[in-house]
């Protein structure tokens, strides 16, 4: 993951790399400054303190992303939910098809509600 701020201005594609100030790079775990130029003025190692803060970046992100991955399937649960309440007489196999249905959603919901969204493997 990346992290970069700019120099006044903010993002200019002509400008000497872009117009970049600073960038956290957590792959290459680097801290690097450029002046408004575009000439690096440093590089070095990011701290242990600075790669916990991107490891919860990036943990913060990925429940984000799950978060609107429920809500997503919540949507979609709607559409199914009606489709099942329209079957004047669900057969068995429906039946057992729409208990496992309502099951992941109801972990979904209740991922959302305790926000525990790092896994939704099961929603």
């Amino acid at each position: 993951m990346k992290r970069v701020t700019y120099h006044v201005g903010g993002y200019v594609s002509g400008a000497a790399h872009q117009n970049i100030s600073e960038e956290w790079d957590s792959v290459a775990n680097t801290f690097t400054t450029w002046d408004v130029l575009g000439n690096q003025t440093l590089q070095r190692p990011l701290t242990a303190g600075e790669q916990s803060q991107f490891a919860d970046e990036l943990a913060a992100d990925n429940r984000n992303e799950n978060k609107k991955a429920v809500n997503e399937k919540a949507q979609q649960a709607l559409t199914a939910n009606a489709a099942y309440l329209a079957i004047p007489a669900p057969t068995a196999a429906e039946v057992r098809s729409q208990t496992e249905l309502l099951t992941k959603e109801v972990n979904g919901l209740i991922r959302l509600l305790i926000n525990r969204l790092d896994d939704i493997s099961d929603t």
